[in-house]
């Protein structure tokens, strides 16, 4: 069964850097410019992978946090990565950690925040292939669900 990648991103540039990336690691990936498509797309395709934008045009930073919320607490399986250019403020950071979610700037210099965002992208695909080769197990813990080897 192919892994599936949501990208909720309203920048047509970041959604095809995003979408290249993520085919070129084995992914299928399923896109969407809003949140209100994007959650429509969850839906249908429940991916294991969802990067999400936190300010887009129809919504704002709160449904953002309301979307990964409720992916994180009805699919605990799926893996939620906010990129925002609001990713290198710790107040941000903070925020998001409190909730589970992992945020990455998408606006550095040096890109290192996609750098981080692609490296956790390539763990998480890991955990996913070494599953269905019986080489790890869900286990909850602490109110999350987390893989462990």
């Amino acid at each position: 069964m192919p892994l599936t990648a949501l990208i909720i991103e309203d920048n047509p540039v970041i959604r095809e850097i995003l979408r290249l990336e993520f085919e070129h690691r084995g992914w299928t990936v399923a896109e969407a410019a809003d949140a209100y498509r994007g959650l429509t797309l969850f839906r249908e395709l429940v991916p294991q992978l969802v990067t999400l934008d936190l300010i887009m045009p129809i919504n704002d930073g709160i449904d953002s946090v309301q979307m990964a919320r409720m992916i994180i607490e009805k699919y605990p399986e799926t893996a939620v990565f906010v990129l925002s250019a609001l990713g290198a403020d710790p107040r941000i950071n903070e925020f998001f950690e409190e909730h589970g979610v992992e945020v990455f700037n998408k606006v550095s210099p040096d890109n290192r925040g996609l750098t981080k965002l692609f490296e956790r992208v390539d763990a998480h695909f890991k955990r996913l292939t070494d599953h269905t080769t019986g080489n790890n197990s869900w286990h909850a813990s602490e109110g999350h669900t987390k893989w462990t080897s």
